[in-house]
C-alpha cells in the first residue's frame, strides 16, 4: 500500500499511519489487556484446585493445560478456540462469564488476542529453576561447604543478602553475574551465564524472589486421585482413556487414525498381554467369531494365560535389576530364578499391589513368613556382588545397601532419593539424614563372614534359602541325624582325650629315605639329605615315596620346607608358592589304604587337611597363609599289611590349579599312638585335638564320610536355593554413619 501511495506523490508519514490504523488491529497483550479482564470476569470460578470444570485461569500453566472440556486455545485454528466458543456462545451453551454479559469491546479484545496468536507470557520462574542455576554455576564457591565470603546461595539467609525482591537492577546477585560496578563477573573463572539463564534470574527477582519450593507438589508425594476424563464431545471415544487421547489430539490439531483391522488389533492385544504374537489358527478362530463380545472374551483368555505373568514380570524385573550373575570382574553365576518365578506368579495371581510391595521389601519381617514370602525378599538381593579376592567386604557391603536404598526408593516411591546420599536433596523434601535413616533400615540384615581375610578370601554372605523336594530333604535329615550321633559319641570321650593330650609324650619319629616316583615325565626330583626338591611343569601328578616303616598303625608326616629355588620360596610350585594336596593314601600290593585321621599345623580357609580324600580334586590341603614357612601334615593309618612294599602316594589332582604341587618336602613316620597331635598348631582347638586322636578314628572316619555325602548332596541341589534377606534381631535403635560425600572412605 505504501508503494501505491508513493506513485501518487502523496506525503508518506500521515498516509502510512492512516493505512496502518485502518488495515491492522492494535496489538493486544495478555498482561495489559487480557489478564485484567480475566481477573475481573473469570477468576471467581476458575482459580485454584477447585476450579470449575478443572480450568484454572489464574496461572499460565492452567491456560496451557485447559480443563475437562479440553484446551481453551487452538492456535492452529483460532476460530475453534474453546475460549471464544464459550464467550460467544456458538456451541449453544450458556455464554461465559456465567450470569454476566461481556461488553463488545471486551469481547473484541479477547477475539483480537486469539487472532493474533494468543501469546502467553513466560511463566514466573520457580525457585527450583533458580536452584538449578545455582547448583550448576555457583555451588563450587557458594555451596554448603566453606562458602566463599560466607555466602551460601543454598540458604534463605544467603539469598536475601544478595537479592532485593522485586528489584533485579538493584540486586547484588544480578549486578555480579552481569559484571557491573567494575567487579569481576560471576561465576569467576568460568563462562558467563547464558542470556536465557540471566533472564530467568531477572524475572525471578522481579516477581518477588520467592524461595519456597513446591516439594509437596511432587506427584509421588501426593495422594492417588482419579482424574476426570475431559468432555470431548466426539463419538470416536468409547472409554475414559480414549477421551484423554482425543483431547490431546485436538490440542495438537490432529485427528485419530482410522480403526486398525481385526488382525492388527488382535496382534497388538497378544503382544501387549502375553508378549507373543497369535498363531495363524488363533487369528482364524478370532475372525470366524462374529459375537459382539469376542474382543473382551479374548482379553479374559489372555489374562488367564501363564504367559501373561511372564510378559508383565519382564518390566518389573528390569526395575528390580534382576540378573542371574553377580556382576563385576568375575561375574559368577547366582541362583536367583526363584525370585523371578515369584514375580511371574504374583502377576498371574493378580496379587494386590500392597501385598506385592510388603513381601518384597519386608517379607522376612511378617509374623509367620512362609517360604514364598522369604523368596520375595530376593528383590533386595538383586544388587551386584563383588566376589573378587582382596575386596574390602565392609566397603562392598556398603555399596550393596546403597543400591538397595536407591532402588527401593525409585521403584516404590517414584523419587530420586539417591541424590541425598551425598547432600540434602536440592528439590525434593529429602535430607541426607533421611537417606541414611533408610540406609540403617535396609542395612539391618544378617550376613555371615566366611573365608580367610589374611589371603584376601573373606566374603560377607547374606542368607540363602534351600528349597528342597521332600525326598531330598529326608536325605539331608538322615545325614544330620547321623552326624549328631557321631558327634555325641566323640563328645562322650572328650574330657578323657583332652587330659591325654595334656600328658602326651614328646614325639619320636624316623626319617623315610625311600626313593620317589613321579607320574609326570616332565617332572624331576633331586634329593638333598632327607628332602626331595621337585621341579618341572606338569598338570595333575602323583608323587610315590617308598616307606620303610612296617607298623600296622603308623602315622606318616609330610613336612614341607621353603626354598629359594621355588616361586615365592614355596614350599609349593605355584607362582604364589602354594600347593593343593588333594589325596593321600598308602599303596600295598596294588591295594589302596586311606588314613583314618589327619592334622596340620596350618590350614588355608576352605582347604583344610580334613578335605583330603573328599573325592573332589579341586579341594584338599593348601596353605597360602603359610607360604615361606615350615608346614606339617600328619596322616594316621590303621590296619596296614606288615608284608609287601609300601608306597605313600601324594596326589595333586587340581585341574583348575594344575601347577599347585609340593616343591620341597620330606617324609617321616612314627608308631606312637599320640604322634598325630604333634602336627597340630601350638594353640590347637579342642575339635582339632579330638579329630587327631586314634581312639576316635572310627567316629572321625564316619563323620567325615557323612560330611562328604552332605557336600555331594549339596552339589546336586545347588539350583534349589533362593537369595533372601533376614532382619537382624535387635532392641536398639538402628544407626548408620552419615557419610558427608556418600563414599565409604
Amino acid at each position: 500500500m505504501a508503494q501505491e501511495l508513493r506513485l501518487f506523490g502523496l506525503g508518506m508519514i500521515p498516509i502510512v499511519w492512516v493505512a496502518v490504523s485502518m488495515g491492522q488491529s492494535k496489538p493486544v497483550t495478555f498482561e495489559r489487556d487480557i489478564q485484567p479482564l480475566v481477573k475481573q470476569k473469570c477468576l471467581r470460578c476458575h482459580t485454584g484446585e477447585k476450579s470449575q470444570g478443572g480450568l484454572d485461569l489464574s496461572t499460565i500453566a492452567g491456560w496451557k493445560k485447559g480443563g475437562v472440556s479440553g484446551p481453551v486455545l487452538n492456535l492452529k485454528n483460532p476460530a475453534e478456540s474453546l475460549l471464544m466458543v464459550r464467550i460467544l456462545g456458538t456451541d449453544g451453551k450458556m455464554k461465559m462469564p456465567m450470569g454476566e454479559t461481556m461488553s463488545a469491546a471486551d469481547v473484541s479484545k479477547f477475539q483480537t488476542w486469539v487472532d493474533q496468536g494468543a501469546k502467553l507470557p513466560l511463566p514466573e520462574p520457580t525457585f527450583n529453576e533458580v536452584q538449578a542455576i545455582f547448583q550448576a554455576h555457583c555451588s563450587g564457591c557458594h555451596g554448603a561447604e566453606s562458602p566463599k565470603a560466607g555466602l551460601n546461595l543454598f540458604t534463605k539467609d544467603g539469598i536475601q543478602r544478595v537479592v532485593k525482591a522485586g528489584k533485579p537492577d538493584d540486586s547484588q546477585l544480578m549486578r555480579r553475574v552481569l559484571g557491573l560496578d567494575g567487579k569481576p563477573q560471576m561465576p569467576m573463572g568460568f563462562a558467563p551465564l547464558s542470556a536465557a539463564k540471566l533472564d530467568t534470574l531477572k524475572r525471578w527477582i522481579a516477581a518477588g524472589a520467592k524461595t519456597e519450593t513446591k516439594k509437596a507438589g511432587l506427584w509421588s508425594f501426593g495422594p492417588v486421585t482419579k482424574p476426570v476424563p475431559p468432555a470431548v464431545g466426539d463419538g470416536w471415544a468409547v472409554n475414559g482413556i480414549d477421551r484423554f487421547v482425543l483431547a490431546k489430539l485436538k490440542e495438537q490439531g490432529l485427528k485419530p487414525n482410522a480403526q486398525a483391522s481385526d488382525e492388527t488389533l488382535l496382534r497388538r492385544l497378544y503382544l501387549d498381554l502375553v508378549g507373543l504374537p497369535p498363531t495363524p489358527a488363533e487369528v482364524d478362530a478370532y475372525l470366524a467369531d462374529k459375537s459382539a463380545d469376542r474382543y473382551e472374551r479374548k482379553v479374559d483368555e489372555l489374562l488367564k494365560s501363564p504367559h501373561y505373568g511372564e510378559r508383565q514380570a519382564r518390566i518389573w524385573l528390569d526395575l528390580s535389576r534382576y540378573a542371574d550373575t553377580n556382576g563385576f570382574e568375575k561375574d559368577g553365576m547366582r541362583t536367583a530364578w526363584r525370585y523371578r518365578d515369584w514375580v511371574i506368579n504374583a502377576f498371574n495371581r493378580n496379587m494386590p499391589f500392597d501385598q506385592f510391595t510388603i513381601e518384597q521389601v519386608a517379607g522376612d519381617m511378617l509374623p509367620t513368613a512362609n517360604q514364598d514370602q522369604l523368596i520375595a525378599t530376593g528383590f533386595l538381593r538383586n544388587s551386584m556382588q563383588n566376589m573378587e579376592g582382596g575386596v574390602d567386604q565392609a566397603e562392598a557391603y556398603h555399596y550393596v545397601i546403597v543400591d538397595r536404598v536407591n532402588t527401593t526408593s525409585s521403584v516404590f516411591m517414584g523419587a530420586t532419593v539417591a541424590c541425598a546420599r551425598c547432600h540434602d536433596h536440592k528439590f525434593d523434601p529429602i535430607s541426607q539424614k533421611d537417606y541414611y535413616g533408610l540406609y540403617a533400615l535396609m542395612g539391618n540384615t544378617q550376613y555371615e563372614v566366611t573365608g580367610d581375610n589374611s589371603v584376601g578370601g573373606q566374603l560377607w554372605m547374606e542368607p540363602v534359602l534351600t528349597v528342597l523336594p521332600p525326598t531330598t530333604q529326608k536325605e539331608f535329615d538322615a545325614i544330620a541325624e547321623s552326624e549328631r550321633v557321631a558327634k555325641a559319641e566323640i563328645a562322650a570321650k572328650k574330657s578323657t582325650i583332652l587330659e591325654q593330650h595334656k600328658a602326651r609324650p614328646a614325639l619320636s619319629e624316623t626319617a623315610e629315605n625311600g626313593k620317589i616316583e613321579l607320574s609326570a615325565p616332565s617332572l624331576s626330583a633331586t634329593k638333598t639329605g632327607e628332602f626331595f626338591l621337585v621341579k618341572g611343569s606338569a598338570g595333575t601328578a602323583d608323587y610315590k615315596v617308598t616307606i620303610a616303616n612296617r607298623d600296622s598303625r603308623p602315622t606318616l608326616f609330610v613336612r614341607a620346607e621353603p626354598d629359594a629355588a621355588l616361586p615365592a620360596k614355596g614350599p609349593g610350585t605355584a607362582s604364589s608358592g602354594n600347593f593343593i594336596l588333594s589325596e593321600v593314601f598308602v599303596e600295598v600290593g596294588g591295594k589302596m589304604y586311606l588314613p583314618v585321621a589327619a592334622a596340620a599345623n596350618i590350614n588355608q580357609s576352605g582347604y583344610s587337611v580334613q578335605d583330603v580324600n573328599d573325592g573332589n580334586g579341586e579341594t584338599g590341603w593348601a596353605a597360602y597363609n603359610g607360604v615361606g614357612k615350615s608346614l606339617t601334615a600328619g596322616f594316621r593309618f590303621e590296619g596296614l599289611p606288615v608284608d609287601g612294599e609300601r608306597k605313600l602316594v601324594l596326589r595333586f589332582g587340581s585341574k583348575e590349579w594344575p601347577e599347585h604341587r609340593l616343591g620341597k618336602f620330606r617324609i617321616t613316620s612314627s608308631n606312637q599312638p599320640s604322634a598325630l597331635w604333634s602336627a597340630l598348631p601350638a594353640q590347637a582347638t579342642e575339635d582339632e585335638i579330638l579329630l587327631a586322636h586314634p581312639s576316635l578314628a572310627e567316629e572321625n572316619v564316619r563323620l567325615r564320610s557323612l560330611q562328604r555325602k552332605k557336600r555331594a548332596l549339596d552339589r546336586t541341589v545347588e539350583d534349589s536355593t533362593a537369595l533372601i534377606v533376614r532382619e537382624k534381631q535387635t532392641r536398639e535403635p538402628l544407626t548408620a554413619w552419615l557419610l558427608t560425600r556418600g563414599e565409604f572412605m
